[in-house]
């Protein structure tokens, strides 16, 4: 038995449900491929088709249009030659991941149980319908509900999530970053709140995870996020990851860099070379080689989107990195401490100009 599970995700159904709505049924519908990126077979019994052989896959995840949206990976030990085999597979998504688990059969339906998730689906339950279609895909069906374990503190939107202030906290999220993740830049203060509109899911959950477990530490975000259990904090960066980036005109005299216009596009030339090409002469890599050429990041691997980020909130994170005052990424190889360590001043500012620079698509 060669086979390839590899699931193609369409969600139906509202993403930020409310309460009420958080315990009914929904339906998610997926297409395995099994043409792509297949399964690597273990033999580890007699030649051929033995009890305990295995099936080991790491896929890509695809929605109907054949677009990755994640990445599809787990496990099959025969159990019954020429019947079946127990498998266990995880479907990431942008906003979370869904373990399954059970029997699955050769030919015809299997009822695979859902065994766990992550994200919007901390609290999921259901199960799997498995259809294998006669052109090599699998037709997958999950009906599941999701359990209502908030506690009764949480206001029922997003919004008056953000808007809100905790008994532990000193500021709620508006007050800096604005109602739409869009915060203003003045020259009021020295520090620079990041621009949340449209961040990346994933990596907007595990930053507000790291500020909430003191892993990443601000004067501003310190006990910020304490009283904030882990569904609001995936429902707040849902709210901010869907909001839309909006880019005022810039004026450099505001920046804590006083400068002119003129020198502010001399230094986003230089600012362009680093981040598409390096320089190898030094050590530093190029930016877009996580970030994407236009700053988009990866959703799927909570790498952020740096696009029109302003100059003074990137400044301040290379310094960070750099000084070792943020580390964040040491699950990650250190990649961002190892990639800014040899940046001097000029490249941080060059940089940062070059990123604020980005141009928003319409």
């Amino acid at each position: 038995m060669k086979k390839t599970l590899m699931a193609c995700v369409i969600l139906l159904g509202a993403s930020m449900a409310s309460v009420a709505d958080s315990i009914k049924s929904k339906t998610l519908l997926t297409i395995a491929d099994a043409k792509t990126s297949p399964a690597v077979a273990l033999d580890l019994g007699e030649p051929g088709d033995t009890i305990g052989d295995q099936w080991l896959f790491d896929q890509p995840l695809l929605d109907a249009e054949r677009n990755k949206i994640g990445n599809n990976s787990g496990v099959c030990t025969r159990t019954q030659v020429g019947n079946s085999s127990q498998c266990r597979w995880t479907l990431t998504l942008i906003n979370g991941t869904i373990e399954v688990a059970g029997r699955e059969f050769d030919q015809g339906s299997s009822a695979i149980g859902i065994v766990g998730g992550t994200g919007e689906y901390q609290h999921i339950s259901g199960e799997l319908i498995s259809f294998k279609n006669s052109d090599g895909t699998y037709t997958q069906t999950l009906t599941y509900t999701l359990a209502n374990t908030i506690n009764s503190k949480q206001p029922a939107d997003a919004k008056s999530l953000i808007t809100g202030v905790r008994e532990n906290g000193h500021y709620s999220c508006s007050e800096c970053h604005g109602v739409t993740g869009n915060p203003p830049i003045t020259d009021k203060y020295d520090k620079q709140s990041p621009i949340l509109a449209g961040q990346n899911y994933q990596y907007l959950r595990t930053q507000l995870n790291h500020f909430k477990f003191a892993r990443r530490d601000t004067k501003e975000m310190a006990n910020t996020l304490q009283d904030y259990n882990a569904e609001e904090i995936n429902q707040i960066a849902f709210y901010f990851s869907q909001q839309t980036q909006t880019i005022l005109p810039f004026d450099p005299t505001i920046d804590t860099l006083i400068h002119s216009a003129t020198e502010d596009n001399l230094w986003a030339d230089k600012g362009r070379v680093l981040y598409q090409q390096g320089d190898q002469s030094r050590g530093i890599v190029a930016c877009q080689s996580c970030h994407g050429a236009s700053g988009e990041g990866d959703s799927h691997q909570s790498i952020p989107k740096l696009l029109a980020q302003h100059a003074r909130y990137v400044r301040m994170t290379l310094a960070a990195y750099k000084t070792g005052k943020r580390t964040t990424d040491q699950t990650l190889d250190k990649v961002m401490r190892q990639s800014v360590k040899n940046l001097n001043d000029d490249d941080i500012k060059y940089l940062s100009a070059y990123i604020q620079s980005m141009v928003v698509a319409p």
